[in-house]
């Protein structure tokens, strides 16, 4: 789903929800920086940016983001200690 699609969504549905987006990316992933999704308040969501490493942690974020009416930068490292299995650093 592209970005056009997130918020045309967002516009379509009046419901509180917290948008995420990727800023940064370093090395292998599976979206890349710009990409957005959507995390309506009652657990659904529009989009994606990883397939499923980091949406369960922005899911728990929604209610408190909402709560504040701020936002937040969020630094993951997904990269493992030791990569013996796929040898190329295979990012989330």
């Amino acid at each position: 789903m592209d970005n056009y699609s997130v918020l045309e969504t967002i516009v379509h549905r009046d419901e509180p929800a917290v948008m995420a987006t990727l800023i940064g990316v370093k090395g292998h992933a599976y979206r890349k920086a710009g990409a957005s999704m959507i995390l309506w308040q009652d657990g659904r969501t529009t989009g994606s940016l990883s397939p499923g490493c980091l949406e369960s942690d922005l899911k728990e974020r929604v209610h408190d983001l909402l709560a504040a009416g701020s936002c937040e930068i969020i630094d993951y490292n997904l990269n493992a200690g030791e990569d013996a299995v796929w040898g190329g650093s295979v990012g989330c």
